[in-house]
């Protein structure tokens, strides 16, 4: 009789072992599922700023591309406005009287186009720069941006993985107290029929 109350008591203890296992278990499953869903939201951003990173990369690229080349302009303009300066020094050295101050004027008139197309150049070149500047530290930004997130996903997994890992030792640990209830049923019942078996055997040779 005292191995029936003992295998009573296991029993209970077992079954509130099961029912705070299974709370574990829902527990863990919850975050997991919670887990799941900001993985899910970061994989997304990732994506969204995988596009802006490329879209970026290549307004970077474009910039860099416009400014080179108006450097390229503004040096070829530089370079005229020089020798057309130098041509008419040139022709005040050398040219008679006459002749001079007509052909001067038609060169000083060209220098000052020059002048003027070197400025506007300048000007166009120096708002290149800066829109150069302006994508590349943008493009620097969503870099960093992108590289936070995917660190952020990474850890997030790494919780996600740990938690799975948890729950499936949880629902490990329920099947085995069911396992052991279910001995030890096995066993009061052999306990009880042992008991029935001996109060026969009494009544028989009484």
């Amino acid at each position: 009789m005292e191995e029936l109350k003992k295998l009573d008591v296991q029993k209970v203890e077992m079954e509130e072992k099961i029912k705070l296992s299974s709370e574990n278990c829902e527990q863990i499953k919850n975050l997991m599922e919670e887990k799941l869903e900001i993985l899910e939201k970061k994989k997304k951003e990732l994506k969204n700023l995988d596009n802006e990173f490329k879209d970026s990369q290549k307004k970077a690229n474009k910039a860099k591309t416009a400014e080179l080349n108006l450097q390229k302009k503004y040096e070829d303009a530089v370079k005229e406005r020089d020798e057309i300066a130098q041509k008419i020094y040139e022709f005040d050295q050398n040219s008679i009287e006459d002749l001079k101050e007509k052909e001067k004027e038609k060169l000083v008139n060209k220098l000052n186009k020059i002048k003027e197309k070197e400025d506007e150049l300048k000007s166009d070149y120096d708002n290149a720069v800066n829109t150069s500047i302006e994508y590349n530290n943008k493009f620097i930004e969503i870099e960093e941006e992108y590289n936070k997130i995917k660190n952020e996903i990474e850890a997030e997994q790494t919780t996600y993985s740990s938690l799975e890992s948890n729950f499936k030792e949880s629902l490990k640990r329920i099947e085995e107290l069911k396992l052991k209830i279910f001995d030890n049923e096995k066993r009061a019942k052999e306990e009880f029929d042992k008991l029935m078996k001996n109060d026969n055997l009494e009544l028989e040779i009484g």
